[in-house]
Parts: structure tokens; sequence; C-alpha cells
């Protein structure tokens, strides 16, 4: 059971927006892993920071994304948002209990790219044994369609103390038969029998080069 979460008020928000750009900041990252919690919220603090033309981002579920929050964050200067999207595959989705459907990702690109808003998606290749090269190529393929901009391409990282660490000690997964400190960009720690470590790391380069060396 995921524990409850506890939210800041608007006005608390605001005033710690107000209080930046008070000290002469211009660009503002927002790194809650989850941003848009609530619309009325994401609505309130959007127009209590609208006029001080802050250039802002931040990171957001699929599922929260409203074209009403969507509106009233570009008019408050949002920039982009980075999207927990994991994978385009919904067996892999339900197995790692993201709680979102593979549609609602297509929609919130939809919505934040008709307000103007920059999106970033981030991809996890091998979040779980379900992850085949098919699944991956099908997650490729729909990057392509949805056509945005930028892409955060990482393998699947068991920190200690999840239940995907515990799974892939016991099924023999982990490729240094531990938990290492890698930058999941480039290196794996995750390897399995179909999917073997380097394999994933061939993958994920792969992938960067064929994204952000399209001609587009």
């Amino acid at each position: 059971v995921k524990p409850p979460v506890r939210l800041h008020s608007s006005a608390r928000e605001i005033a710690e927006m107000r209080n930046l750009a008070g000290l002469g900041f211009q660009s503002v990252s927002i790194i809650d892993d989850q941003f848009l919690w609530d619309e009325r919220r994401t609505i309130e603090i959007c127009a209590g920071i609208r006029d001080l033309k802050l250039e802002w981002s931040c990171l957001a579920r699929c599922d929260r994304v409203t074209d009403k929050a969507a509106r009233a964050m570009a008019a408050a200067g949002c920039s982009y948002v980075d999207l927990g999207t994991e994978s385009f595959d919904q067996r892999i989705l339900d197995a790692v209990r993201k709680n979102i459907r593979v549609e609602e990702t297509a929609r919130a690109v939809e919505i934040l790219k008709r307000h103007g808003i920059a999106v970033e998606l981030n991809i996890l290749f091998g979040a779980a044994p379900q992850e085949t090269e098919e699944t991956i190529a099908l997650t490729l393929r729909e990057l392509r369609r949805l056509d945005v901009d930028y892409v955060l391409f990482s393998i699947a990282n068991p920190f200690p103390g999840t239940d995907f660490y515990a799974a892939a000690k016991a099924n023999g997964w982990l490729a240094f038969g531990e938990y290492v400190a890698v930058d999941p960009a480039k290196t794996s720690i995750i390897s399995y029998p179909h999917l073997p470590k380097a394999r994933l790391e061939q993958l994920v380069s792969r992938a960067y080069r064929r994204h952000y060396l399209h001609p587009r």
C-alpha cells in the first residue's frame, strides 16, 4: 500500500515562488515527483504566480494532466513538464503498479502541446521481467508517433528495500550480485536471462542516438 501524501498549501507554494522571484531568480524547476495532485490546487498556485513572469517546469503523472490545469500552467509561465511514462506496454505498467493506462500518456502529451508546453517523457527499460526487445520496440514506435522533443531513457534500477530489489535478488537478476550505484542512462545492474545487462545497455544507447540524432 502506498503511503498517504501530505501537501503544502497553495498559499505556501505561492509564497515560496514569490520569494524566489524576489531574490532575482528567473527560472525554477519544481522537482516534486508529482506536482499536479489536484486541479483546483494547481490552478490556485498558477493564479498566485502568474504576475511573476517566472519560467518554470515540473514533474507530473500523465493521469493528472487536465486541460484546465495546463491552460493555467501555460499562462503562469510553465515551459515544460516531465512525465513519468516508463513504458507503452500496459503489461509492464501493471507489473510495476504504475496505475495508469498507456492512452493517458498520449492524452497528456496532446493537452500539454496544445497549450504550448514542451514535454519530456521518462522511459525505463527493463522495469519488469515482462520487458522484451519487442516491448521496447513498441515503446519507441509510440514515442515517434507522439512526436515529443525530449526523452530521458534509463535502465530500471532496483533500489534496496523495494519489491523490485527483492525480486531481482531472489531470481538472480542482479548483474553484480548486489546493488551498485551506477548511471542508469548508461549502465544496467539488471540482467534478465532473455534481456541481459549488455543488451539493455546497447538498447538504451541506441534509443538515445536514434531520438536525438534524428534529422527533425
